[in-house]
């Protein structure tokens, strides 16, 4: 019962915070203003042109435009238009939420209110990158409730073949918010997809369906000459630091799950295996320290600019007064990159969907000048909850409030340090 009070007492204060901050104009990721202004900007390119006539070169955005086609045919061109266009992200948002506590009971078999799931659902309103992108009405809260969409239609598509075709399209429409849903696309065509009976009718359908659903990015990626439009193109260039970023951005997120949900099969596997454990742990450290040591440096944007790399990144290079040696704190970096490696492949035990969502992040963030945790926050929070069966494990009323609260203060420190983008 009381722990009931608490969930509840809690679900409250994040919902009531988020329409707070919806009201005093938060901006708690730090960028919020300022790529707003370019929001405008497309908004208004879109407005005042065809799509087939847009001159890309002023399109100020690195995603394919399917926020601006939307927002271009709902939101009217008059002086309130800046009102109507808050109040549709906001709504979006909002909407992303009801329908990831929809996925959630759907997957658990859960047909009443369940305030447990409730809380899970609605942690993401408390990312300072989802809520600035709400209120400042940001890219990319549109991609997370087309990715909430394409789970909740591939749930219910186990029960009723119609809604596949929507699971496919929405999986789709999630790739045109931003190229790195590659792998929803991807991980819903081999979902449906009968490798066992190639040919198939509806192996056919499928096929079809994806070409026709994609086939339109041809023409962006045609007239960019590029997978990113023009003011982007220059911003992609292999970056083996970036592994690593991505690396320990993944340990950030899965880390909080691993220690309160599962932490006793953990324990068990390290009693069980732990000198092949300690033995294979060095053997990959040593290629680790091998592969990216020298490639870690004071000459990269990182450091020139002081902007993006994450939370741990800024916190082991720039926030860092006990170790001064940059060649001990390149070391660490390195360290707890592997432990994120280690944590995702833990994740993706018998379930490789989580894994293909790494690979993509992987092949796409590798290739760009600088990484911003934005780009993954509260995006492998969603994919935690919905690709992988966490939430199933029995735990206890205890580990269930300190899963929570770890969550809570890992963000908080997020807020801290907002005012250095991160």
């Amino acid at each position: 019962m009381k722990s009931q009070i608490f969930i509840k007492i809690t679900i409250l204060l994040v919902v009531t915070s988020y329409f707070l901050g919806f009201f005093i104009y938060e901006d708690t990721s730090g960028g919020g203003k300022i790529d707003h202004n370019a929001v405008i900007k497309n908004f208004e390119l879109f407005q005042e042109n065809e799509l087939l006539e847009i001159d890309w070169r002023k399109y100020n955005s690195s995603s394919l435009p399917i926020y601006y086609i939307i927002l271009k045919y709902i939101i009217p061109t008059n002086y309130s238009f800046l009102f109507h266009l808050g109040y549709f992200s906001f709504i979006i948002s909002i909407s992303t939420i009801f329908i990831t506590y929809k996925c959630l009971c759907i997957k658990n078999k859960i047909q009443s209110l369940n305030f447990e799931v409730l809380l899970i659902a609605v942690i993401p309103m408390l990312s300072p990158f989802f809520r600035t992108s709400a209120y400042w009405s940001l890219e990319e809260n549109i991609g997370y409730f087309f990715f909430a969409l394409t789970i909740l239609f591939y749930l219910k598509s186990r029960d009723e073949n119609k809604y596949e075709y929507l699971a496919i399209l929405f999986s789709c429409c999630s790739f045109y918010a931003r190229q790195n849903y590659a792998f929803l696309p991807i991980i819903i065509f081999f979902l449906y997809f009968d490798v066992k009976n190639f040919f198939q009718r509806k192996n056919i359908k499928y096929i079809f369906f994806f070409t026709l659903f994609l086939f339109p990015s041809l023409y962006f990626f045609y007239k960019w000459a590029s997978f990113t439009p023009p003011i982007a193109t220059n911003r992609i260039s292999f970056q083996r630091e970036n592994i690593l970023i991505i690396l320990t951005n993944f340990f950030l997120y899965l880390l909080p799950f691993c220690i309160f949900f599962n932490y006793k099969n953990i324990i068990k596997i390290i009693i069980k295996r732990k000198i092949e454990i300690f033995i294979i742990f060095f053997i990959i450290l040593f290629f680790f320290i091998l592969i990216f040591f020298n490639h870690i440096s004071q000459d990269s944007p990182y450091f020139k600019i002081q902007l993006g790399g994450g939370i741990i990144y800024k916190f082991i290079f720039f926030y860092n007064n006990w170790i001064l040696s940059f060649d001990i704190q390149k070391i660490l970096f390195i360290v707890i990159a592997l432990f994120g490696l280690i944590l995702i492949f833990f994740f993706s035990k018998n379930n490789i969907n989580f894994l293909i969502f790494f690979f993509i992040s992987i092949i796409i963030f590798s290739h760009i000048t600088i990484i911003f945790q934005e780009y993954f926050d509260p995006l492998i929070y969603f994919s935690i909850i919905f690709f992988t069966n966490i939430i199933k494990f029995k735990i206890s009323e205890v580990y269930k409030k300190l899963f929570f609260s770890v969550y809570f203060f890992l963000i908080l420190l997020i807020f801290y340090y907002f005012k250095n983008v991160i």
